[in-house]
Order: structure tokens, then sequence, then C-alpha cells
């Protein structure tokens, strides 16, 4: 994840306040979401925050990985076991 300077932050703030009037539609939406995600990530945050929502953002990293994993360890860990052709009826022709 990407964190802007503060510098930068005022230079988005500036653009999205007061776009260039010769903008079509197209490149409204694209500017509003990129102003949106430049904001979600933290760039408007003080330093101290910005230092916080990125251990946030890292532990969410480590844990959407581990959950993944279990995921798909339960995935392989899977077997369904059918004792006789009867209780196939219905799902194949024979």
């Amino acid at each position: 994840m990407t964190y802007g300077s503060t510098n930068n932050s005022s230079k988005n703030q500036t653009v999205y306040d007061a776009p260039p009037a010769n903008l079509n539609s197209e490149q409204i939406t694209l500017l509003e979401k990129e102003y949106k995600s430049f904001t979600r990530n933290g760039a408007m945050l003080p330093q101290n925050k910005k230092q916080s929502l990125r251990q946030i953002d890292q532990e969410l990293a480590q844990l959407g990985l581990l959950f993944g994993e279990h995921v798909l360890a339960d995935t392989n860990a899977f077997s369904f076991k059918l004792q006789t052709k009867k209780k196939l009826k219905g799902f194949l022709k024979m």
C-alpha cells in the first residue's frame, strides 16, 4: 500500500475539490475513484495514524493468507465416501 506525503495529499485534495473544467464524465469518475482510493489508503492521515494503519494492513494481509491456507487445507482434506450405488440415484445415469 502506498501512502502519500503531505505535499501530495494537499495537491490531490486541491484537484479533487476543484477539478479542471474540461474533464469529461469518464475522467471525473476516474478522478473520484482515485481520490477515494488515495484517502482510504491513509494519505490524509497524520503520520502517527499512518503508522497505525500500516500495522493494521500488515496484520490483515497475514490473516488473509492464513485464512486462504486453512481453506485450501480443508478443501484438500475433504472426501465423500459413498457406500452404495442406490445413494447415487438421481445424480448419475446408470
